[in-house]
Parts: C-alpha cells; structure tokens; sequence
C-alpha cells in the first residue's frame, strides 16, 4: 500500500537509501533563468498541496521534514532556486494570515511553556 504522503509532488520514496528511505524535497528546478517564474509557480502549487496535506493529514512535521531535505540536498551549497522561493513565499503568507495575536499567544502558550 502507498503511503498518501507520497502523492505529494514532492515527495518520493528512496528504498536504496537505507538512512533516509524517503526524501521530502525531490524536485528539479530548471537551469533556465527564463524559467524562474515558471519555478515559482511550482514551489506554489507544492506549498499549496503541503499546507493542504498538514491541515487534513493532520501532520504539521511535513514542513520540517521537507526544510530539511532542501539543506540535505542542496549539498551545503544554498541553492535559491524558484521552486523553494515560491514554496517558503507560500508557507510565508499562510502563516502570516494566521499570525493574529490570539493564535500567536496559543501558539507560544502550546510551543513555550515550561
């Protein structure tokens, strides 16, 4: 049975890894300068399906999960390609329409509390 996780265009199965059997960050952006809007759009549509699967999979470490992958690929080189800028825009203006003081005091009250 597959995992509804890896119907996200992001993420793939890796079984030949052994240490990280699945990547949550499989994408290609083109070399194309031209093409970089079209990248943006991409990363979008992720972020879009990402914010979509954490609020009815009900599983917020997807996020994490994909950042992480992003550095681990990148090989320890920062790569701002398209597709990450339009991802992290998307995630950033969801959290931002979210962030009105009420959530952000139940947010420091779940996320800080001794």
């Amino acid at each position: 049975m597959t995992n509804p996780i890896t119907q996200l265009p992001f993420v793939s199965d890796t079984p030949e890894d052994k240490v990280r059997p699945r990547n949550f960050w499989c994408t290609t952006p083109s070399d194309d300068v031209d093409n970089y809007g079209a990248d943006c759009k991409t990363g979008s549509s992720y972020a879009l399906a990402a914010l979509r699967y954490m609020r009815d999979g009900d599983y917020p470490p997807l996020l994490g999960h994909a950042v992480i992958s992003m550095i681990r690929n990148s090989g320890g080189s920062p790569n701002h390609n398209g597709i990450i800028i339009g991802f992290c825009a998307v995630i950033a203006d969801a959290a931002r329409a979210g962030s009105n003081e009420t959530t952000l005091k139940l947010l420091e009250q779940h996320y800080l509390r001794d």
